[in-house]
């Protein structure tokens, strides 16, 4: 009789789910889909169910990635940040992600948050979903290492770049950003030893 009962209450609940489905209301299925597949759904149910979940799950992050560009084409880096940090949270394995993180990392280096940025350049350069973007990646590596001073990282992703890439118009920018980090990396470090002496 128990079973009974929640076999009715579920097909209730999966009946409302259905309707949020068929109007197409992608943020409440995606907020409900936790609690709808708690309940005693058939294995169809639920297979459909998680389908449509995951599907709408994509569209509003590849929504709010557009958001962001948009924001950014605005110059509103701050606005654009939350949009690509929501983005990711929705479809953090979708295939527009390294996209995003390239986006999200160019943001928040115009925010003057290099740090942070460096992190999703690095994820962008070392990802293999998208790689056309690997190049742009290792270019802001070394963009965003050298902000904050970790010249050593930014002559290594320079050199991969140069490496892996030689025709690109980002190795030819990047020839010159190397001879300059380099000359950077020898000054700094011949003042530091030079520093304990005096």
């Amino acid at each position: 009789v128990r079973r009974a009962s929640d076999r009715s209450t579920a097909a209730a609940k999966a009946a409302k789910y259905y309707d949020l489905i068929r109007a197409r209301n992608r943020v409440e299925v995606v907020r409900e889909y936790p609690a709808i597949a708690k309940e005693a759904l058939s294995p169809a149910e639920a297979a459909m169910f998680r389908d449509f979940e995951q599907k709408f799950r994509q569209d509003l992050s590849v929504g709010a990635f557009q958001k962001g560009l948009a924001f950014v084409d605005a110059k509103k880096y701050a606005d654009a940040i939350k949009r690509f940090e929501e983005a990711i949270e929705l479809d953090p394995n979708g295939s527009h992600i390294p996209a995003v993180k390239q986006s999200l990392a160019l943001s928040l280096r115009k925010e003057k948050r290099s740090a942070e940025a460096l992190v999703f350049a690095q994820q962008v350069a070392d990802q293999t979903t998208d790689g056309a973007l690997q190049p742009d990646g290792w270019w802001l590596v070394a963009l965003c290492a050298r902000d904050v001073d970790d010249l050593d990282t930014a002559r290594d992703a320079l050199k991969i770049l140069i490496k892996k890439w030689p025709r690109s118009a980002l190795s030819r920018d990047a020839r010159p950003l190397l001879r300059e980090v380099t000359r950077e990396a020898y000054l700094g470090k011949k003042t530091t030893t030079a520093a304990p002496a005096s």
